[in-house]
């Protein structure tokens, strides 16, 4: 196989190519297709995303998986008497802040070739500035540029805002710097500017202070959650699967392949799709007082060692409409979600609530709320 030739991220071609190395050893099936579909440029990292997973569920389950394309979901596999389809979503790790002042250099190129924004325009500019100079230069920000964001507009005005504090960089380091060492300050970051004693000069790792939002916090018009931002993914994927419902296998999973460092822990996502933590001299987990008919239902079909693993407590009710799981359309379009994070490892949180069969499915993955290590179970 060849792969098709990426300007921007050649740095992911090399990955790409390793893992379908190993998923060649594995007996993988519909690789080829897979990579063809998805070798536009820009597309690159949907595709490592999915070769990663289905190299991490082969990993664990032992057992070759198919990749798909076209009108089909993403990954199918079958494994002790289990057929099972998995919808793949993507969230990305590129940081604004690091695509402005810390391009690769295969993006760099890209931007200077190709880029059409000003805040590439602006890397580029930087870029030429400080390689010019004999200088080292540490940013230290306030962690307004460097949030973690999880929704696309949020984070292209985050790229904004970056190509703006670099652009004016640029232009201070231009004017020129008198002595050293200085300190040029920006509302959104200050740069401590230190002497070399011969060019190209360099942008240390940037020190800041980031606060990480996991749940919405009630106010209006505030920045996306990492909460919110899985259960969107989770409800446009539900939407399509029963929309068409010819694409799933009898156990139908999303798998979300998450970059962001801030999620590895897997808590946020547990909490997303099973309700929050309480805590009154123990941690439980509260059933919605609508939903105690699902709750009763999932005793009924022999779920206990799930409800119990989600600490819920039935004596205790919300009339909160917390945790996907609850919702009756989740339950029709899901048996479940898969998280694979930065780490490579896997969160395999099962749906207590769906009137499908999930009995052997569940016997493929360990009955826990924590990422683990593929094939450690």
């Amino acid at each position: 196989m060849t792969m098709p030739r990426n300007p921007m991220d050649s740095w992911e071609e090399k990955q790409v190519q390793a893992i379908v190395e190993h998923l060649r050893t594995r007996g993988c099936a519909g690789i080829d297709e897979k990579v063809n579909e998805l070798s536009q440029p820009g597309k690159f990292g949907d595709l490592l995303a999915e070769l990663r997973l289905g190299e991490q569920i082969s990993r664990h389950l032992k057992m070759p998986v198919v990749f798909q394309i076209g009108a089909d979901s993403d990954i199918r596999f079958k494994a002790s008497g289990v057929e099972c389809t998995i919808e793949v979503e993507h969230k990305s790790s590129i940081d604004p802040f690091d695509s402005v002042f810390y391009p690769a250099p295969d993006k760099l190129l890209w931007y200077r070739t190709s880029g059409q924004e000003l805040w590439q325009k602006a890397a580029v500019r930087l870029n030429e500035i400080v390689n010019r100079l004999p200088i080292v230069i540490q940013p230290v920000t306030n962690g307004e540029v460097n949030e973690p964001l999880w929704g696309g507009p949020e984070r292209s005005k985050q790229e904004e805002r970056c190509g703006v504090l670099a652009d004016w960089l640029a232009d201070q380091l231009e004017i020129g710097i008198q002595r050293c060492p200085a300190i040029l300050t920006h509302d959104l970051a200050r740069f401590e500017i230190t002497s070399l004693d011969s060019p190209p000069g360099r942008i240390e790792p940037v020190a800041s202070v980031v606060w990480i939002q996991d749940f919405p916090d009630g106010r209006e018009n505030c920045v996306k959650s990492m909460s919110e931002w899985f259960a969107d993914a989770i409800k446009r994927k539900v939407k399509t699967a029963l929309k068409y419902p010819e694409r799933c296998a009898p156990n139908h999973l999303i798998a979300l392949v998450v970059d962001e460092a801030s999620a590895w822990s897997g808590g946020v996502l547990a909490s997303t799709l099973l309700g929050k933590l309480c805590w009154a001299g123990r941690e439980y987990r509260a059933v919605p007082t609508l939903a105690r008919r699902l709750y009763s239902q999932s005793l009924g079909r022999g779920r206990g060692t799930l409800l119990n693993c989600a600490q819920f407590e039935p004596n205790e009710t919300t009339t909160s409409p917390e945790g996907l799981f609850f919702d009756e359309s989740i339950c029709t379009g899901t048996d479940g979600v898969v998280a694979l994070y930065y780490t490579d490892e896997l969160q395999v949180l099962l749906n207590p609530f769906t009137s499908r069969n999930i009995e052997r499915l569940r016997s493929l993955f360990p009955v826990n709320l924590f990422p683990f290590r593929a094939g450690a179970a």
